[in-house]
This record gives structure tokens, C-alpha cells and sequence, in this order.
């Protein structure tokens, strides 16, 4: 959040930034509303994204949004104009599509 909205330009990170997905393209399904999700009505997925869905927010809530947060704290670090739910989203998106494990399908490795 910090390289991208508060650097923007300066951020030595900016050309790798810049060729990051926006977020729809991403499309997770943690950033779906309720009708959409609806769509898979009787599938696990519903409840795994509820879960992710109400994990992001109270992260949120309790490192930058809440009394005594980060955006209180060091507010030259973390400017709460930049440090919005929208791009604490973006953020985790951009580590949720880059972050892959890969399980090796031999028992014992």
C-alpha cells in the first residue's frame, strides 16, 4: 500500500507495481457481493469466503482503522487517506494471486 499509494512515482518498486493485475482481473472470490456468491449456493466455497471476507475486515480493523491503530500511531507511515479497506483489498489480493504453493503429489514428500 505504501509503494503504490503513498510513493507512487518515487517507489523503486513502481515498474513491477505497475504490471500487477488490478483486482478484477484478479476477480478472487472474497471481493464478490452476497448475489454473486449466490451462485454457488450448496458449494464450500461460500463459507471459506465469508471466512476470508470477515478475516480481511477485522485485520483491517485492528492494524489500521480501529482507536490506536497504525494510521493513529504513525500517521506520516501510514496515512489513512491511502490506508483505506479498498486498498488493504488490493494489497492482499496482489499477495493472495502471487502466492502459490504447490503440493507434490508423491506420499512422504
Amino acid at each position: 500500500i505504501r509503494e503504490k499509494y503513498v510513493l507512487g512515482e518515487k517507489s523503486r518498486w513502481k515498474p513491477y507495481i505497475d504490471v500487477l493485475p488490478e483486482v478484477d482481473e484478479v476477480n478472487p472470490t472474497f471481493t464478490w457481493s452476497d448475489e454473486d456468491l449466490g451462485f454457488l449456493e450448496g458449494s464450500p466455497v461460500i463459507a471459506a469466503t465469508q471466512s476470508m471476507q470477515m478475516k480481511l475486515k477485522n485485520e483491517y480493523e485492528a492494524l489500521l482503522a480501529g482507536d490506536g491503530a497504525l494510521c493513529d500511531q504513525f500517521p506520516d507511515r501510514f496515512p489513512r487517506e491511502h490506508f483505506t479497506y479498498e486498498n488493504w483489498v488490493w494489497a492482499f489480493t496482489m499477495l493472495f494471486s502471487r502466492a502459490i504453493r504447490l503440493r507434490n503429489l508423491r506420499q512422504g514428500e
